[in-house]
């Protein structure tokens, strides 16, 4: 009865803190970015020099200065010390003590270049991306730390004005996104060609793509945008594109190749199939999701999104009040519980074993059955899905 209790009171608990919650940044400016290096450790950046840190998951924010008042577009961070923010005319500024201190130099060119991307493999390799006179896209890459820069030669097709993001998987092969077309580097951002992307191939020169999502050693890409809604993808590294034009999307992050997010247009989605299923992941709160420009995810279950008038939000649930459409919550049934060793379900499933704060444990396919015995004891969220990557039900599990 005792253990009965604990799993009523830890579900509903759940329950309700469940979706999305508005955080105190301090400020109204608008916020373009938001990145977290660590699981407690994140920066958001905006308008008007602002960037803001937070060292207890977003519970409190101070503001960083650098002495520059430009809007900031963009943000990378190879550990909660070391990262770059980048913005209008050609800012690009360097902490290596976590924003204590910021090194801020300007890009030295003839035409006007307002940054609004940057990714960095370590210290010293950087790629940057963004507009010249508001009518040419640019890319750039640095080995040095910043010290000199090679301008990227990109393939144009019509509207390559803006390189709104740039990712690399390795110090050779990367890619960057302007409007309707995705590029690719396999020299390290000398020379940038057109990947046969669905959005091209269709026309769709005024799909406005925001957002990308690259993984380590992998071909597969995401990449999302609007206009007529745009969620494009590759598994064989831009060679060929498929699309989903479902939502009108402005932000993405994906945790790894299947499981991700995306958002825009007061939405946000999650998938757990790589894009083939989605479910509602806005709380049941569209309205919180207006005029959110990024969102970040530390793992499956907590984010961070940002926006207009200093909007900060976290989730700790994945904004998944659809974790509950689990009307076939009663179709499966998980036993014994609490258990001290073997567990069962009614029926074969794709399970993931979770501590009860998110941290994924165990991830098995088509089983019947997963041995608790060499878990602490302690209680414990099992998540089942089907092949669609939908969740057919949660339960929380007492290991004795």
């Amino acid at each position: 009865m005792k253990n009965a209790l604990l799993i009523s009171l830890l579900f509903s608990f759940h329950l309700a803190n469940a979706q999305w919650t508005t955080l105190n940044s301090g400020t109204s400016e608008v916020l373009n970015e938001v990145f977290f290096p660590t699981a407690e450790t994140g920066y958001v950046i905006g308008n008007n020099g602002t960037i803001l840190k937070t060292s207890n998951g977003g519970s409190d924010w101070s503001f960083e200065n650098t002495g520059l008042s430009v809007n900031f577009s963009d943000l990378y961070f190879i550990s909660e010390l070391e990262g770059w923010v980048v913005g209008d005319s050609g800012s690009i500024c360097h902490t290596m003590d976590g924003g204590d201190i910021w090194n801020c130099t300007f890009l030295d060119s003839a035409e006007r270049i307002n940054l609004h991307s940057v990714f960095a493999l370590n210290s010293a390799a950087l790629w940057v991306g963004g507009t010249k006179d508001y009518v040419d896209g640019y890319l750039a890459s640095s080995k040095n730390a910043g010290i000199t820069w090679k301008i990227g030669n990109a393939e144009s097709y019509i509207w390559s004005v803006d390189f709104k993001k740039i990712a690399m998987i390795n110090a050779y092969t990367g890619y960057a996104i302007t409007r309707g077309y995705v590029v690719k580097t396999n020299d390290g951002g000398l020379n940038w060609h057109i990947t046969d992307t669905a959005s091209v191939q269709a026309g769709e020169l005024f799909n406005v793509l925001e957002d990308l999502a690259v993984f380590p050693n992998s071909d597969t890409v995401y990449t999302c945008g609007w206009y007529s809604g745009y969620l494009g993808k590759t598994t064989n590294g831009g060679d060929k594109w498929v699309a989903n034009n479902e939502f009108q999307n402005y932000n993405l992050d994906f945790i790894n190749t299947e499981i991700g997010y995306i958002g825009g247009w007061g939405q946000v989605h999650k998938t757990s199939s790589g894009g083939a299923t989605f479910v509602d992941a806005s709380g049941g709160n569209s309205e919180l999701f207006n005029g959110i420009n990024s969102i970040d995810f530390v793992d499956e279950w907590t984010g961070y999104a940002c926006g207009e008038n200093g909007k900060i939000l976290k989730t700790t649930n994945g904004g998944l009040t659809a974790i509950a459409p689990l009307s076939l919550n009663t179709i499966i049934d998980i036993y014994p519980n609490p258990s001290s060793g073997q567990i069962y379900f009614s029926t074969t499933a794709n399970i993931q074993i979770s501590t009860i704060t998110g941290e994924t444990i165990a991830e098995q396919k088509n089983v019947q059955s997963f041995d608790l015995s060499s878990l602490p004891a302690g209680v414990y969220s099992i998540t089942l899905r089907d092949d669609a990557g939908r969740v057919i039900k949660r339960e929380m599990v007492v290991k004795e």
